[in-house]
């Protein structure tokens, strides 16, 4: 029988209810000794019963020879609200916890009632989660989470969405991207249309979160009609139009080139922009655009790094 709490007059035993032997997978008769999902209840046992046709039938039933009766604390007015947890002790397929899921008031013998399956841990959560709590041992739960099958952990890759999904927090980490892409020289027009002709022209690039890093090798066979103003165009993202957030570039090796011993090539990314302006450090004062006849036909290998 429901207990009452006489300091309060708030009844009792309506949270968690005594366990029992198991719990039906599907309407059954009401009497005699049976098998309930795989445990053969005897005389005395508890039963919870929740798959009737009619929900008026299902509760806490004590197993007898004859017709079973309902359990004495759970035939009352007071003795299920929903939320009520009853642990099934054993089973095939029901073992574990079980809740009223009924809303309302509740009134054992005219209520229809219907019962759902809780966690191991007293929660209702999700048939995956509930796999990864039924595991006994660390190796076990590495397992199904497919991270190793022994003691140590194995991570074999983090998967990001192909389409970034940036984050406002600056220490979470929204996105990675390895791929290819394919470096040409232009002038002021962004044309490679302008019978410009490669040997060979291949591009790299890594993407963590907002940063890209790219590299890149051109072997140039004929610049075409290209003016002044070269860019390596092709970056395989636009770069941030935020102010003052210049990329900046490295060019690393050149050939066929007609500049002055000791000048070198740079170049850096313009906010906004998905190219390379390219610039050659011909002064103390600083640099002038790179043109087609400084620059000639022959091979450069670069590297730029710049945020999106």
């Amino acid at each position: 029988m429901a207990q009452s709490n006489r300091t309060d007059n708030l009844v009792g035993n309506t949270g968690i209810k005594r366990p029992v032997a198991a719990a039906t997978t599907a309407a059954i008769t009401l009497s005699a000794e049976q098998t309930i999902d795989g445990v053969a209840v005897v005389t005395g046992d508890r039963v919870l019963v929740k798959d009737q046709s009619d929900g008026v039938e299902n509760g806490i039933y004590v197993v007898d020879t004859g017709a079973w009766t309902r359990a004495p604390d759970c035939d009352g007015s007071y003795d299920l609200v929903e939320g009520t947890l009853i642990k099934a002790n054993g089973g095939t397929a029901n073992s574990g916890f079980w809740y009223c899921s009924t809303t309302g008031t509740i009134v054992v013998g005219t209520t229809s009632i219907a019962f759902a399956g809780a966690s191991t841990v007293l929660a209702v959560v999700s048939a995956f989660a509930q796999t990864l709590l039924d595991d006994t041992t660390a190796a076990a739960f590495r397992t199904t989470l497919g991270i190793g099958t022994g003691d140590t952990p194995t991570f074999e890759a983090i998967n990001f969405p192909a389409t970034a999904v940036p984050s406002a927090d600056v220490n979470t980490l929204d996105d990675y991207e390895e791929g290819t892409w394919t470096p040409t020289i232009q002038d002021g027009s962004e044309s490679d249309a302008e019978g410009q002709s490669y040997s060979s022209n291949d591009g790299f690039y890594t993407k963590i979160g907002n940063t890209v890093f790219v590299q890149g090798a051109i072997t140039i066979s004929s610049l075409g009609t290209l003016a002044t103003v070269l860019l390596i165009a092709g970056l395989p993202f636009t770069a941030s139009s935020t102010s003052n957030r210049y990329g900046t570039a490295n060019i690393a090796f050149s050939s066929g080139n007609s500049i002055t011993a000791g000048q070198s090539m740079t170049g850096y990314v313009f906010p906004g922009n998905d190219y390379i302006s390219l610039f050659l450090w011909d002064a103390t004062t600083g640099c002038t655009v790179l043109t087609p006849s400084e620059l000639g036909t022959g091979s450069l290998i670069f590297s730029a790094m710049y945020t999106v």
